[in-house]
């Protein structure tokens, strides 16, 4: 029944969860009624008189919870390994129902541990825990495998001053955008806000690494270079983080700045993102304009004195105004 449910795409239906970020999460009926069951088992378990059927109606719990963390899984294992929806689905339903036996475990206690069983759901919840993270995980992995493989190798962002490949490097990254903004829009009307950008933002931050590596991995970086990259590099961080974040999340708050509540997740599990946004007027400064942003502190944090410097030995040719910035920046000079 509990995999028919599934298979069928039960509505969703919002249950409130204590969260450390806020956000409702977006649970399917059948999980709903499944905790519930749970909840009615232990309930009987612990009104019960007869010895013998109150260990088996804990037992039950703990069988449940073990199906749950197996059958769907079996059931599902091509959509779960295909669909973003299907996945973040599974892992909301499964957090609920880890929830559900955590609180029985807890509250229950006793008689728990009066039927030998304490441990065991304990353990339970830990599968349950462990089969939502990994096909979330796994979604994550393959994610940022796809754009990883499109952004990474083939000297992508090399020669950017030529029509064609400035060109090959704009569809590249426009791709990667449209990837990114799909799958943000999947995620983000599934799950709560947190979830969302630890998720999200850990595809996100490949494809951000992948692309700042490619650039600052060049022996040098011409003149001609400098002045196509900052608009090919707008083309993923020109809008900023907004196309990811159209959708709301269950539990968002409202508002047309509401944007203003995810950002703040989504750029600390997405760092990348942010070097990559200083990376762009960095290439229309100077020696003593970098100098002096830096020691202003207008790069926002995001990229590091290593980084900087790495990034001038790059663009800048060997001279000894450059030691000499590269040494005020490190903080060996004035």
């Amino acid at each position: 029944a509990v995999a028919a449910g599934l298979l069928g795409g039960s509505q969703p239906e919002p249950v409130g969860l204590p969260a450390a970020r806020g956000g409702a999460l977006l649970v399917s009926s059948v999980a709903a009624e499944v905790a519930s069951l749970l909840e009615r088992a232990m309930e009987d378990a612990g009104s019960c008189a007869n010895p013998v059927l109150a260990p088996k109606l804990v037992e039950a719990v703990s069988d449940v919870s073990l199906l749950w963390a197996h059958l769907p899984a079996l059931l599902l294992r091509k959509e779960l390994c295909s669909a973003a929806h299907h996945v973040a689905s599974y892992f909301n339903d499964t957090t609920h129902v880890v929830w559900t036996v955590a609180r029985l475990a807890c509250r229950q206690h006793g008689l728990a541990r009066r039927c030998g069983k304490a441990a065991e759901l304990a353990a339970q919840a830990g599968r349950l825990s462990g089969a939502a993270l990994s096909h979330m995980e796994g979604q994550v992995a393959g994610r940022a495998e796809e754009l990883e493989l499109l952004l990474r190798g083939g000297g992508i962002f090399r020669g950017t001053h030529k029509a064609n490949r400035d060109a090959r490097a704009r569809e590249a990254l426009s791709d990667a955008k449209g990837k990114l903004t799909r799958l943000a829009g999947t995620w983000k009307s599934v799950l709560q806000p947190e979830h969302f950008a630890r998720f999200f933002g850990a595809v996100l931050e490949a494809a951000c690494v992948s692309v700042y590596d490619e650039v600052t991995s060049a022996d040098d970086i011409s003149v001609a270079e400098t002045e196509a990259l900052p608009g090919i590099l707008l083309v993923l961080v020109g809008d900023g983080l907004g196309p990811f974040l159209d959708r709301r999340s269950p539990g968002q708050p409202e508002g047309p700045r509401s944007g203003d509540f995810l950002a703040p997740l989504l750029l600390e599990r997405a760092p990348s993102f942010r070097k990559l946004a200083e990376l762009v007027p960095m290439f229309t400064m100077g020696l003593q304009e970098i100098e002096e942003e830096w020691r202003a502190g207008r790069f926002g944090g995001a990229l590091t004195a290593d980084e900087v410097c790495h990034f001038i030995a790059k663009v800048f040719e060997e001279s000894p105004l450059r030691r000499e910035k590269v040494g005020a920046i490190l903080g060996r000079g004035g």
